[in-house]
């Protein structure tokens, strides 16, 4: 038999990192990280990547890989302490930064639901855009929620947050999705009028960027773009 034997301890990231840091927010401020030829061999996660076995399920993108990744997941977690202001002991073992692969179709069937700006149940995530420069559109984008006019959803980590009118508003958009839930072709376009872009990290190839769990983000996605080339990222998180 031949087995397929990987070392992920030999993807390795650039010794030396340009952070570009970005601040969202009104009255309350968020930091995005943006470093680009934040791997040293990129192409070899990519080999890797190819050879992973996936099992696609129709209107989900989202892939939970076991992959330990140990540079990737000790960078990650310097920046959650120096950047976002993380206790050090937040991580305490590598493995409890849980990964997935992002891979989707523009135009792919999908319901309403699934293209809403969302958050996830983490303190931090990172993505790593794994597409080639010359297949790069779009990138991650951060919403601001109209009816109660934020960008976040605390209410995962602060339950007096709970309380609020605001979180029952973003509750209620949330509802009324799911109840008239319906199926489209994937695009960021489509979002109705709860939903305003504030800003879009562009997607680029080898490109890491790190934000809050926390505030609405979403892939922004046409459904002409990722026909033939599926968009690839890689997604991680700390709980």
């Amino acid at each position: 038999m031949n087995y397929n034997v990987i070392d992920t301890s030999e993807i390795r990231v650039n010794n030396q990192l340009d952070v570009e840091t970005i601040t969202l927010g009104d009255d309350t401020k968020h930091t995005i990280l943006v470093i680009d030829n934040f791997l040293e061999n990129p192409e070899d996660l990519l080999s890797i990547i190819e050879q992973h076995p996936l099992e696609m399920e129709w209107g989900k993108w989202g892939h939970p890989i076991n992959l330990k990744l140990p540079q990737i997941k000790v960078a990650f977690n310097y920046f959650a302490i120096n950047y976002f202001g993380m206790p050090s002991d937040a991580v305490k073992d590598p493995k409890e930064i849980q990964l997935q692969l992002n891979i989707v179709n523009g135009g792919m069937p999908c319901n309403y639901t699934t293209i809403i700006p969302h958050i996830d149940p983490a303190m931090l995530a990172f993505s790593l855009y794994l597409n080639k420069d010359k297949d790069c559109q779009g990138g991650t984008a951060f919403f601001q929620h109209g009816p109660s006019q934020i960008d976040y959803q605390i209410g995962y980590f602060d339950e007096q947050f709970k309380k609020t009118e605001k979180y029952w508003q973003i509750h209620e958009t949330y509802r009324k999705a799911h109840k008239h839930d319906y199926e489209l072709e994937m695009d960021t376009r489509e979002l109705n009028d709860d939903w305003g872009i504030e800003h879009i990290v562009e997607m680029k190839f080898n490109r890491f960027v790190v934000h809050p769990s926390y505030i609405f983000h979403t892939a922004y996605i046409e459904k002409e773009w990722f026909q033939e080339e599926k968009r690839v990222s890689l997604a991680g998180f700390i709980l």
